[in-house]
């Protein structure tokens, strides 16, 4: 499951509901529409490759391990204080 979230002058906005990975997309496509290819992604590799496209810098994201089976990779919006957060399980 890859979920998203984003991080904004300190509030996390966070989908809370369990639902399929297309759905997350869609829900943040609404306050964010470019990140709406992200539903076509059915890897970390194709997520990270869009990302890219959309001028997100890999380089500068960071991975926090939640457990042993999950990660939140946290990426900063091109040119804006807000992050778009990856939870991988």
């Amino acid at each position: 499951m890859l979920a998203l979230n984003t991080w904004s002058y300190g509030y996390l906005t966070k989908i809370s509901v369990k639902v399929k990975f297309e759905e997350y997309v869609k829900e943040i496509g609404k306050a964010h529409p470019e990140l709406s290819g992200l539903a076509r992604c059915n890897n970390l590799d194709n997520a990270f490759r869009f990302l890219t496209s959309l001028r997100f810098s890999i380089g500068e994201m960071d991975i926090v391990s939640q457990d042993e089976f999950t990660l939140d990779i946290i990426l900063p919006f091109p040119g804006e204080k807000l992050y778009l957060i990856l939870g991988v399980t």
